[in-house]
């Protein structure tokens, strides 16, 4: 709230009708507005909702992973890019929520922009000294390191097709199907016969690969 209600939380100085200026108070932020001012409140709502939109996307998005995929520190990190293709189903779900999650994370970047710049003109308009700057600058920091930390898991997640951790902050990856969810050694086997999915048509290289398969 803090970091996007920008005009109303950071300090600014209102003038009074005798030319002398004083704080100003939470009820100036929404009474006797400008047009500019009102459109940057709003703005700043509209920016609010939108984040509170994204952190339900990131919390469905987190438990889906939890509930399909796990970390195994005994196999590669990119174990996954290659074994969930024997699950189509989990597949399609993670891709689409990791392409929504990118999506979601480019347009909440170009609305908190939007918003900054906004709420600078109205700061400035009613500049405070230092404290609206130091305010300024503390909640946009707060936003920038959001918004820099989840644009880089949402990309590197789509590119890399392996769904990172949106909370976890040491970039943990999960690896692997979730056991509740992971076919037999010989199911995994005959899907991979029978679907054909490995790109070449090396009949013999196939059956080396199904022999070796681990």
């Amino acid at each position: 709230m803090l970091a996007t209600l920008l005009t109303i939380f950071v300090y600014q100085k209102c003038s009074n009708h005798d030319g002398t200026y004083r704080d100003c108070t939470f009820k100036d932020n929404f009474v006797d507005l400008t047009t500019f001012n009102l459109i940057s409140v709003i703005i700043n709502f509209i920016t609010l909702g939108i984040f509170i939109l994204f952190y339900l996307l990131e919390y469905n998005r987190e438990n889906k992973c939890i509930k399909y995929l796990d970390i195994d520190e005994n196999i590669p990190t990119n174990n996954l890019k290659y074994e969930i293709s024997l699950y189509p189903k989990i597949e399609q779900k993670l891709n689409i929520l990791n392409i929504r999650y990118r999506n979601f994370c480019f347009g909440m970047f170009g609305m908190n922009i939007l918003n900054i710049v906004l709420s600078s003109i109205v700061v400035y308009n009613y500049y405070g000294g230092y404290k609206s700057i130091i305010g300024m600058l503390s909640e946009t920091f707060l936003i920038v390191d959001k918004l820099y930390t989840s644009i880089n898991i949402a990309y590197k997640s789509v590119k890399e097709i392996l769904p990172y951790s949106a909370y976890m902050k040491d970039y943990i990856i999960f690896n692997t199907i979730d056991k509740k969810y992971k076919l037999k050694k010989t199911e995994e086997i005959k899907c991979i016969y029978e679907n054909k999915l490995f790109k070449n048509n090396n009949e013999k290289e196939n059956k080396e690969i199904i022999l070796n398969y681990p």
